[in-house]
């Protein structure tokens, strides 16, 4: 696909999350995964709250037009 690792990690820093890892992704039945139907990729990831607790994210990005959605899970 055309969404990167590091294009969903800026996404969710621009969120206000930081130290962000991409733990997996998927490209099939992302809407059983917490995204939308407009969604083409599921992207499983952890990162540092605004409070410092490192919580587990789901970041659902769509190609081309459809922007990040960022999901605390």
């Amino acid at each position: 696909t055309f969404i990167s690792d590091e294009h969903v990690e800026r996404a969710a820093e621009k969120q206000g999350y930081h130290d962000v890892l991409v733990v997996s992704k998927h490209f099939f039945f992302v809407y059983w995964r917490g995204c939308g139907k407009d969604d083409d990729a599921a992207f499983n990831a952890t990162g540092i709250n605004a409070t410092g607790n490192r919580v587990d994210l789901i970041i659902c990005a769509g190609w081309p037009f459809k922007g990040v959605t960022v999901r605390t899970s």
